[in-house]
């Protein structure tokens, strides 16, 4: 964020992971970009419960977003016999192809007395 301008990462970017909490359980996970407007969330030990249908928020563990900021809903869950990990796939619920505004979130200064 600077004075005049932004710059703005889609959260389906290859490059943006978003650390989230599955709304439903707790649970926590890191949700990667595909880039083709989807998402996947990353290293979900395969006796997670979670569902089609959640809701993932951020987690606010980062300190970089607030937690609780909806951010995909799990479209499919499969488990492989080859894979300690779920594959979890999600939609960002923002129609990221339609937006024409967003929110930059700024953050306070901190001042730091001696």
């Amino acid at each position: 964020v600077y004075p005049g301008s932004s710059e703005v990462t889609l959260v389906s970017s290859p490059q943006q992971l978003t650390p989230v909490m599955v709304e439903r359980t707790g649970q926590r996970g890191l949700a990667a970009g595909s880039g083709q407007g989807r998402m996947e969330l990353r290293y979900m030990p395969a006796q997670t419960d979670i569902r089609a249908g959640d809701r993932l928020l951020t987690s606010g563990i980062d300190r970089v977003y607030p937690a609780g900021i909806p951010v995909a809903r799990v479209s499919r869950v499969s488990r492989s016999q080859s894979s300690p990990y779920l594959r979890v796939e999600s939609l960002p619920l923002a129609g990221l192809d339609r937006s024409r505004a967003v929110l930059v979130l700024v953050a306070e200064p901190q001042v730091i007395v001696p």
